[in-house]
């Protein structure tokens, strides 16, 4: 990969320290409720029903995840204990 795609792949990924990125994404179950997680890149739905827990999902399955903005996250979601929550993609 050339120098200049490398360059452009980590900025994209990290900021100017190098440390990851945390992103928030709506994770939409069937029955109409959602979950908030973080992680340093979108899952698919495939790859979010697995990072998941059983008592997360209780039975429900996983429909379509879209990415939110902190802000937005914050006023939809309970952030709590955001500090505690795993990470997805790390």
């Amino acid at each position: 990969m050339p120098a200049q795609a490398k360059s452009l792949c980590k900025n994209w990924w990290s900021n100017k320290e190098g440390a990851m990125m945390i992103r928030y994404f709506e994770v939409m179950l069937d029955d109409g409720y959602s979950i908030c997680i973080k992680g340093v890149r979108k899952p698919s739905k495939e790859e979010a029903a697995a990072f998941l827990t059983e008592r997360d999902l209780k039975g429900r399955k996983v429909v379509d995840v879209e990415e939110w903005d902190r802000e937005d996250a914050e006023t939809a979601f309970d952030f709590d204990r955001e500090a505690e929550w795993p990470v997805f993609g790390r």
